[in-house]
Formats: structure tokens, sequence, C-alpha cells
């Protein structure tokens, strides 16, 4: 049995992107003659000037964030914790399991009586094995 705990983490809105090296120059290919010039061109009306172009309207908060247009603040599903029970030889890797209180109900604890949850190897044990007797 694997347990895993995963958590939103921020991430950069743009992140850098790797440079692409230079190319060389390939030595096989023979250099282009030269090129005639250009006889003269007669010179061109004037152009009226454009109107003024009117600005963006603002982007609404509520607007959606896509692959190319990321939100600030923008989160990423991380894997913080995994847990490996095996129930053949009752060994646990990865223990104990700590459940944040706040990040569960979104609030901070009332101490003394709230507080994070912490399963021990003892605790990820039992209920391991009351698991597979259910499922057996």
């Amino acid at each position: 049995m694997i347990i895993e705990k995963w958590e939103n983490r921020r991430v950069p809105a743009n992140p850098p992107v790797p440079a692409n090296p230079p190319v060389p120059a390939n030595p096989s290919v023979p250099a282009n003659p030269p090129v005639p010039a250009n006889p003269p061109v007669p010179a061109n009306p004037p152009v009226p000037a454009n109107p003024p172009v009117p600005a963006n309207p603002p982007l609404s908060a509520n607007r959606p964030a896509t692959r190319s247009m990321a939100r600030a603040g923008a989160q990423t599903p991380t894997q913080i914790q995994a847990i490996t029970i095996d129930s053949n030889s009752n060994t646990v890797n990865g223990a104990p399991l700590a459940l944040e209180f706040r990040k569960i109900f979104l609030r901070q604890p009332v101490l003394p009586l709230e507080h994070d949850f912490t399963f021990t190897t003892q605790d990820l044990l039992e209920y391991a094995t009351i698991f597979w007797r259910g499922v057996q």
C-alpha cells in the first residue's frame, strides 16, 4: 500500500527558457555572387497619419488562467511525501504522516482541542491491517 501526500505549490508566471546553442557555419556552401544595385525608386506621396488606437480595456480578475496566460500566483501539485506499507513484512517506510489542520479545515485550529493529525508507524500498520482484512 502506498500513501502519497500532495500539496499545491506556487510556480513562477514565466519560467526561464534556455537559450539555443549557436549553429556553426557550413564550410561546404560557396559564397553568393555580389548582387547588382537596384535602380532608384520614385518617392511615394505622403501617407496620412493613422488615428490613435484605443487602449485595451483592463482584464477581468475572473479571467481564466491558461497555459499561455498564467495567473499571478498560479500553483501546481507537488508530491510532498510517499509512505509505503508492506503488509507481508509489517514494515512502513516514510512515516509518520502529518496532516496540517489548517490545510484540511481552511482555518487555524482552536488549541488545545484542535491540532494537526499525526499518524505514527504503528497507526499506519493498524489501518493497513484493517483495510486488507476488509478487502479479502
